[in-house]
C-alpha cells in the first residue's frame, strides 16, 4: 500500500482535475460522453484514494495492537516456563527424653512401671486420633490464552470501497454527473506544450505514441494551433483510431482533457 505522502498528493492532483473539467461541463450546453467518462474516472479514482488513506490509519493502529499483545504473550509464557522455585518448610523435631540410668535404680524402675499399668489399667487414656493437615495439591499455571484471529479489518474496507466503487460506475446518469459537477470549478490553458510536464510528456511518448517522439511533438503541436475545439478532438479521435489506445486509459483521457482545456471559452 502506498504511504500517506503519495496518497495525499494523488487526492490532491484528482481533485484539482475533478474541479477544471466539472466547470467547464456547467457552461456547456453539449456533453460529450468522452467528457461524463473523464468525470466519472476522475471521481473514482478520488473516492478510492480516500479509502487509501483510511486503510493507511487502520493499519498503524493494528500494528500497534499486535505488537502489544504479542509482548504480553511473551511475557505469561516466560513467567510459565521459568515458575520461582518454592522453599521446603523446616520442622524442628523435639528433642527425645533419655532416661539418666546413673540415678535410677533397678528396684525403683521396676516399682515405678508397676504403678504406670496399674494406673492405666484402672483409668485407661483415651486414643487421640493424629490429624494431619493435608498439604494442597500444586496445580499447575494455565497456559495463557491467545486470543483467536479475528477477520482482517482491511479486507472488509477493501470489499466496501469494491462495492461502491461498482455502484458509482453503474449509477453514473448525466444527472448525476451534472449534479457533481456543480461543485467544482475549470481552469482554461492558452498552450498544451506547457501545460505539459517533463515526467507527463515521456508517459504520453511510451504509452500513446509508442515512444516515437516525432509524432508526439507533431501532435501537440497540430492539435494546439486548430481553429476549433472540435478539429482538434476531430484529430484526437483519429490518432486513436490509429493507435487503438482505450477509452478507459488513464492517458488518452489526460490528453483529451488538456485538448479540451485548450478550447474553452
Amino acid at each position: 500500500m502506498a504511504n500517506r505522502n503519495s496518497i495525499h498528493e494523488s487526492i490532491a492532483i484528482l481533485s484539482t482535475q475533478i474541479a477544471e473539467l466539472n466547470a467547464d461541463l456547467t457552461s456547456r450546453n453539449d456533453l460529450s460522453v468522452l467528457d461524463i467518462d473523464l468525470l466519472r474516472k476522475h471521481t473514482i479514482d478520488l473516492y478510492e484514494g480516500v479509502n487509501q488513506l483510511r486503510l493507511a490509519m487502520k493499519d498503524k493502529v493494528e500494528v500497534e495492537v499486535e505488537v502489544e499483545a504479542e509482548t504480553k504473550v511473551k511475557e505469561e509464557a516466560a513467567l510459565t516456563q521459568n515458575p520461582e522455585p518454592e522453599t521446603p518448610i523446616e520442622v524442628e523435631e523435639e528433642p527425645a527424653l533419655t532416661l539418666n540410668p546413673e540415678h535410677e535404680t533397678p528396684a525403683v524402675e521396676a516399682e515405678a512401671k508397676v504403678e504406670e499399668e496399674a494406673a492405666l489399667t484402672q483409668n485407661p487414656e483415651p486414643e487421640t486420633s493424629i490429624e494431619v493437615e493435608e498439604e494442597p495439591a500444586l496445580t499447575p499455571d494455565p497456559e495463557p490464552v491467545i486470543p483467536s484471529e479475528t477477520p482482517s479489518e482491511e479486507k472488509v474496507l477493501a470489499a466496501e470501497a469494491k462495492v461502491e466503487a461498482d455502484a458509482i460506475k453503474s449509477a453514473g446518469s448525466e444527472e448525476e454527473a451534472n449534479d457533481l459537477a456543480s461543485k467544482f470549478s475549470n481552469t482554461p490553458i492558452n498552450d498544451m506544450k506547457k501545460a505539459i510536464s517533463i515526467a507527463k510528456k515521456f508517459e504520453f511518448i511510451n504509452a500513446l505514441f509508442a515512444g516515437n517522439v516525432e509524432k508526439y511533438a507533431y501532435s501537440i503541436h497540430h492539435m494546439n494551433n486548430l481553429k476549433s475545439g472540435d478539429e482538434a478532438f476531430n484529430y484526437l479521435h483519429d490518432l486513436r483510431a490509429e493507435y487503438k489506445w482505450d477509452d478507459e486509459d488513464k492517458n488518452f483521457l489526460e490528453l483529451a482533457n488538456l485538448v479540451r482545456r485548450r478550447y474553452l471559452g
